[in-house]
């Protein structure tokens, strides 16, 4: 029997422990930090964001460094920058290109949202 590598990530410990013992019950499913294969599905609790991260990451979207990004929600740069660090440990990556991958692949912020980007409306 083929066996499903899932990734979980969770807002906390005791969440976590608990979708890996549910999905540990499936002989199908096989529960790992990093998928050995590219036959992998992510488990994640949505709500692993606050609103506030999904703010930065959709300005990251639409704005090309962290200091505009932070000009235009009106927080400090290093507010963005803890945010960004809060992101990517919830994530499980390393770059702003992969969280923003993740977030979308995961629905915590919406794909259309790249059409907005600031350039791509500078059409002639």
């Amino acid at each position: 029997m083929k066996r499903i590598e899932v990734v979980v990530w969770a807002k906390d410990v005791v969440c976590k422990s608990h979708i890996c013992e549910v999905l540990q019950s499936s002989p199908a499913i096989a529960v790992v930090s990093q998928p050995s294969s590219s036959e992998h599905a992510i488990v994640s609790d949505a709500g692993a964001l606050t609103p506030a991260e999904k703010r930065v990451l959709r300005a990251f979207l639409k704005y090309d460094g962290a200091k505009e990004v932070a000009a235009a929600l009106g927080v400090s740069y290093a507010t963005v920058k803890k945010h960004l660090e809060r992101i990517y440990d919830k994530l499980g990556v390393r770059s702003l290109h992969r969280a923003l991958v993740r977030a979308i692949s995961l629905r915590l912020i919406e794909a259309d949202d790249i059409s907005q980007k600031r350039y791509s409306s500078n059409t002639t």
